[in-house]
């Protein structure tokens, strides 16, 4: 496929999943300033799953009328193939992962919350040499992971980290780490040979659908609206409309370990944004720690020979 080289070059992944990676942190201090600006209880489990469908309805928008723009008057590619890739991310990526994640936050401690969160990296190394020749998991990926999931939890020091588990807490935590993993197991295959830009759009879109009609079923309601709470949910909506794309690129053409364990980052600049954006103190030795441990596991899991690259360039070339 054109381009496949360009997402593939050690440079470009590197810059484009931290460019997802800082694109999802940006969501933490916006998400906390849509519950703000809209006035929506942290209690309030059905607004918050409403307005998680409103930004992926939006996103899904915003990604098809890119689409749309690129294929000028050409039809979209549909097929049973096409609508199948698009159910089965919508339903995993979308509606069970932010499902899980809404109420299952809602009933533990973030610092729970975030380390039970990124075990997804974890399960996607694991598990992909099950699914695929060129993954492997070996003591590099096993080092990076440790090292990617202690810099997590090096960063929640001091929070609450009380050993309980409940089943609405850490278990729909922990049930959205292995929803959002399966869909990112699946993605290669079913995006192998589909335009990952279309099938990402159209599975926001109807993920958003679904989110809002459960949310609003939940006796959700966004009642205060104001041009704060509107422009804060646009671009939350226009960052994980971006993140999403390029992520999904970035999976069809790369081993799932190199790509995967950059999701480790997420939280870091969630941090980070967060004392941009609202104010917080971060620059404390833990969050410096903890950016160094994740950054470490990065390296680990990506140092490869300089040929190595060129190889699967090679490869895909004679595909």
């Amino acid at each position: 496929m054109a381009g496949s080289s360009f997402f593939q070059k050690r440079g470009n992944l590197v810059f484009l999943a931290l460019l997802c990676t800082f694109l999802w942190g940006c969501c933490f201090p916006l998400i906390k300033l849509n519950y703000e600006y809209f006035m929506i209880a942290s209690s309030d489990i059905g607004s918050k799953i409403l307005l998680a469908g409103l930004r992926f309805l939006l996103s899904g928008l915003i990604v098809l009328s890119v689409v749309l723009l690129r294929a000028k008057h050409q039809k979209p590619p549909f097929s049973i193939k096409t609508i199948r890739s698009i159910l089965i991310l919508c339903i995993f990526q979308t509606v069970l992962h932010y499902g899980f994640t809404y109420i299952g936050l809602a009933n533990t401690t973030g610092a729970k919350g975030a380390v039970l969160k990124e075990l997804s990296t974890f399960i996607i190394i694991l598990a992909a040499p099950v699914f695929y020749r060129d993954s492997h998991f070996g003591k590099k990926e096993l080092l990076g992971c440790g090292f990617g999931l202690l810099g997590i939890a090096v960063m929640n020091i001091g929070s609450d980290m009380n050993v309980s588990f409940g089943l609405l807490g850490e278990g729909f935590v922990l049930l959205a780490a292995v929803s959002v993993a399966t869909a990112y197991l699946f993605s290669k295959l079913l995006l192998r040979d589909e335009d990952p830009v279309f099938i990402t759009g159209c599975q926001q879109l109807l993920g958003g659908i679904i989110l809002t009609l459960i949310g609003w079923t939940g006796n959700g309601a966004i009642s205060a609206v104001s041009l704060k709470g509107v422009t804060a949910l646009l671009l939350l909506s226009i960052a994980s409309s971006v993140a999403y794309v390029v992520w999904m690129l970035l999976l069809k053409f790369n081993e799932l370990s190199k790509v995967s364990i950059f999701g480790l980052g997420t939280p870091i600049f969630g941090t980070l944004t967060s004392g941009l954006f609202l104010r917080e103190n971060i620059f404390i030795p833990k969050n410096m720690l903890a950016l160094l441990l994740v950054c470490l596991g990065i390296v680990i899991i990506n140092y490869h020979e300089k040929n190595s690259y060129r190889s699967i360039s090679r490869m895909s070339d004679r595909v």
